[in-house]
C-alpha cells in the first residue's frame, strides 16, 4: 500500500485528471503555468477566460454568458477553478512539484493586464476600452466581454484580495516536478478509482516518501475550499464592489 494511503488520503476525479495532466506535460521539461492553464482549463472551447491587472490587486474569471447564466452551472465552475488552485497550493506545500518565480514575470510588473485564453489575441488599449482581439471583440468595463455587435459574451467575477493572490500563485512562473514528488503523485492517480492507470513511469531508484498529508491538513484545506467557494458564488449573485472602467493609466501594452 502506498505510504500516503495510510493517512486515508484520496485524490477527487477531477484532481487525479489534473495531476495526469500535469505528470505529462512535465514529463520531458518544465512548463510555464500561464500555457497550462491555457491549454487546459482557460480557453474559447471551455467557455473561460482570465484577466489579472497587478496594480490593482484585481482580476476577473470569466465565463461565457450561457454558463455564467446557470446558477448551478456558475457554482460549479466556481469551485472547480478553487478546486485547481488548491490542489496545486497543496502539491507546493509538500514538496512535491517546484514552482520558480521568474524575475521578469508578468505579475511583478506593476505596468501590465495579464490575459489567459486563447480568446485574447494580442489585446491593446483603444479608446477607453480594451480591444482584445482581431475579431473586434473587446470590454470597455471589467464586468462584460463584448463582441463588435455589442453582444455579451463573457461575463466576470471579480478576484480581489486572497481569491486573487490565490489564483496568481497559480497561475504565474514556471513548473517542474522532481523525481520523489512524481513518484508518489503516479502512485496517486494510480490508486485512484476514478481514472484508469495511466501510463506513467517512474524512476525506479525514487523511494517511497512520508504521507501526503494528515486527516487534519486535508480537513483544514477542505475548510478553506468550501468558504472560498462560498464567498465566490455569493459575490456573482450579489456583486462585490467593482471597477466601473478598466483601469488603464499604467498601461505599457498587450502581454506576450
Amino acid at each position: 500500500m502506498p505510504a500516503f494511503a495510510l493517512e486515508g488520503f484520496t485524490l477527487s476525479t477531477s484532481e487525479a485528471e489534473s495531476v495526469r495532466r500535469l505528470l505529462a506535460a512535465t514529463e520531458a521539461v518544465p512548463i510555464r503555468l500561464v500555457a497550462f492553464w491555457e491549454q487546459h482549463y482557460f480557453n474559447n472551447a471551455s467557455g473561460r477566460a482570465l484577466i489579472l491587472q497587478p496594480a490593482q490587486a484585481c482580476g476577473y474569471f470569466y465565463l461565457k454568458r450561457e454558463i455564467y447564466e446557470r446558477a448551478e452551472q456558475l457554482a460549479s465552475e466556481i469551485k472547480a477553478l478553487l478546486d485547481l488552485c488548491l490542489l496545486l497550493a497543496k502539491l507546493k506545500a509538500h514538496r512535491l512539484i517546484y514552482q520558480v518565480q521568474l524575475g521578469e514575470s508578468k505579475l511583478h510588473s506593476r505596468r501590465e493586464f495579464m490575459f489567459v485564453s486563447d480568446f485574447f489575441q494580442q489585446p491593446k488599449y483603444g479608446q477607453a476600452h480594451l480591444i482584445l482581439n482581431s475579431h473586434g471583440d473587446y470590454s470597455q468595463d471589467p464586468h462584460t466581454l463584448l463582441n463588435g455587435n455589442d453582444e455579451i459574451l463573457y461575463r466576470g467575477i471579480l478576484l480581489n484580495g486572497e481569491l486573487y493572490e490565490l489564483v496568481c500563485a497559480s497561475v504565474d512562473g514556471m513548473l517542474s516536478i522532481p523525481d520523489a514528488g512524481r513518484q508518489i503523485l503516479i502512485e496517486m492517480v494510480r490508486a485512484s478509482p476514478a481514472i484508469a492507470a495511466p501510463k506513467l513511469d517512474a524512476p525506479a531508484h525514487v523511494a517511497k516518501k512520508r504521507p501526503f498529508m494528515s486527516r487534519k491538513q486535508l480537513a483544514l484545506t477542505l475548510g478553506m475550499a468550501a468558504l472560498l467557494c462560498s464567498l465566490l458564488i455569493a459575490a456573482a449573485t450579489y456583486g462585490w464592489p467593482e471597477w466601473e472602467r478598466w483601469q488603464v493609466a499604467d498601461y505599457a501594452g498587450p502581454s506576450a
